[in-house]
C-alpha cells in the first residue's frame, strides 16, 4: 500500500501541480486529504480546494470540521462549538495552516482538485442537504446557509452540524 501511494503521489504531474501551488508533494497530499474528508462529491472537490487555498492565502484558519473529527477520533458529522476548542495540532479552528499530516486517504479526484483547484473567491462552504453544498465569499451569506442547514437537520432529527 505504501509503495502504491509513493508511486501515485510522487509522480511528475503531482509534483508539478504542487509546485504550481507553492507546496511540496506532502502538503498537496495533506490538502487532498482535507478535500476527501470534507466532500465525497467530485463536483465540489475543486471548490473545496479553492476554499482551502483562499483561506491559507489570507492567513485565515481553515476551520474545517473534518480536522476536529480527526483529532477527536470521530466520524459522525456532529461537531459542536465545544469540540472546536479541543487542543490538538489537527484542530484547524485553533491552529493556523495545514494539519501536520494527512487526515484521510485521498482519492485521485481529491488529489487532482488539490493541484488544480477551481477558480473562485470562496472562503466558506456548508452542505445544506445532500447534493446542495453552498460556497460563498460572504460571511453573512454563509451564516444564512448554516442556519438553513441547521433548521433542516432539526426538522429531520439529524444532529446539528457546525
Amino acid at each position: 500500500m505504501v509503495d502504491t501511494a509513493n508511486e501515485k503521489f510522487n509522480g511528475a504531474p503531482i509534483a508539478a501541480g504542487a509546485q504550481r501551488n507553492a507546496m511540496n508533494v506532502y502538503q498537496a497530499v495533506t490538502v487532498a486529504s482535507l478535500i476527501q474528508a470534507e466532500t465525497a462529491d467530485r463536483a465540489d472537490m475543486g471548490k473545496v480546494a479553492r476554499v482551502i487555498f483562499n483561506r491559507l492565502e489570507r492567513g485565515m484558519p481553515l476551520q474545517m470540521d473534518s480536522t476536529v473529527r480527526y483529532a477527536l477520533g470521530r466520524t459522525a458529522p456532529d461537531t459542536t462549538a465545544a469540540d472546536t476548542e479541543f487542543d490538538s495540532p489537527y484542530n484547524s479552528y485553533r491552529r493556523m495552516g495545514l494539519p501536520p499530516t494527512p487526515i484521510d486517504s485521498p482519492g485521485e479526484e481529491a488529489v487532482r482538485a488539490a493541484i488544480s483547484p477551481t477558480p473562485g473567491d470562496w472562503l466558506y462552504f456548508v452542505t445544506v442537504k445532500p447534493g446542495d453544498t453552498r460556497f460563498t465569499a460572504d460571511y453573512a451569506q454563509h451564516q444564512r446557509d448554516v442556519a438553513e442547514s441547521e433548521a433542516l437537520r432539526k426538522n429531520t432529527g439529524e444532529p446539528p452540524k457546525r
